[in-house]
């Protein structure tokens, strides 16, 4: 790892975040809170949002772009990026088709040089990658397209890594690397690239007919090898960047900066929502600058646990006493199911 991530996005705002624009002319794109997920009986890979790609039979792309991050993919720079995608149960596309979830150019909407996405081969659906999505693709199995039959590919997140190694200003030496869930597939070789100037994520070039969710989460991008996560609800949550430690009821033992650059904050919100931080939601800070990088608990938080990082390249370390929806899907699908019922204001 890396540190700090030249990327890192997990939409906890419920917005686009950092990104720098959203395509989106036929309205299929959002930044849902976990509450309306869990009444379709899905959940955000982290924290409290994610973004999501309501697919409805057109052929229109939806995206956020990114117009500088990447911009450090020159020739002969060697770079990774990884996010977690989630195809719904609902996903429908045909034989043949597919559409991509990542894709970076060198003109801006018109020419690809890396790109990856989902496609459908038989009853089989795969994660490829190439240099284009027309282009010949290396592609990992994901499972079946029908929902409901053993190793079906519906319903599940999977961690998706790229390392891009850019061609070397006209030697045509670019290779792609994919690994899915960090297991490796075959590298894509011998790529006549140009540099990057921009990187979309979403639904882009979809099929007619193709419908059906997708949801992307958890995007880093950085100068090594990232990795899938190792636990997708760890017991210290690692805090990178501003973002929920977890939602609903629950309890931290204890919090500390890691980093110890002056000016470094972490301070803590009872909120779900990452709009909602307030006087009224304050519960716990640490400063560098005061000398009070450790603070201990217990903290209770009855919404959720919120973390507000800023500063210079701050990091914390949240310890979790526990938290009684925290921990798996179905535990999570019935606190915000109930919680949307119950209307509270988000």
């Amino acid at each position: 790892m890396a540190f700090p991530w030249v990327l890192e996005q997990g939409f906890e705002a419920g917005t686009l975040g950092t990104f720098d624009s959203e395509v989106d002319t036929t309205g299929i794109l959002d930044f849902p809170h976990y509450s309306e997920l869990a009444s379709q009986g899905m959940t955000p890979y982290r924290g409290a949002y994610a973004m999501r790609v309501r697919l409805n039979g057109g052929t229109t792309s939806a995206y956020v772009q990114e117009d500088t991050s990447f911009d450090d993919l020159t020739a002969a720079v060697v770079r990774f990026l990884r996010f977690y995608f989630y195809l719904g149960r609902d996903l429908v596309m045909a034989d043949g088709d597919r559409f991509s979830l990542f894709e970076a150019e060198s003109v801006l909407d018109t020419t690809t040089e890396v790109a990856c996405g989902v496609d459908r081969s038989g009853n089989a659906l795969l994660f490829w990658y190439a240099e284009t999505a027309a282009a010949a693709a290396q592609t990992l199995t994901l499972g079946d397209r029908r929902p409901g039959v053993p190793g079906t590919a519906l319903g599940k997140w999977y961690s998706a890594e790229l390392r891009i190694d850019l061609d070397n200003a006209g030697a045509n030496d670019g290779t792609i690397d994919g690994y899915l869930d960090d297991l490796a597939g075959t590298q894509v070789t011998a790529l006549d690239q140009g540099v990057i100037v921009d990187a979309k994520f979403g639904v882009i070039g979809p099929d007619a007919g193709t419908s059906g969710t997708v949801l992307i989460d958890d995007i880093l991008y950085d100068a090594l090898r990232i990795y899938a996560r190792r636990d997708r609800f760890p017991v210290t949550a690692v805090m990178t960047a501003t973002g929920h430690v977890f939602v609903g009821p629950g309890t931290v033992d204890s919090a500390e900066l890691v980093s110890t650059t002056a000016g470094n904050i972490l301070q803590l919100y009872d909120t779900d929502a990452g709009s909602a931080l307030d006087a009224q939601g304050f519960v716990a800070e640490l400063a560098v600058d005061a000398e009070t990088d450790v603070m201990l608990g217990p903290f209770y938080f009855q919404r959720g646990c919120y973390a507000l990082l800023t500063g210079t390249s701050p990091r914390a370390a949240v310890h979790i006493g526990g938290a009684l929806y925290y921990g798996n899907d179905a535990a999570l699908i019935r606190y915000g199911t109930a919680r949307r019922v119950r209307g509270q204001n988000i």
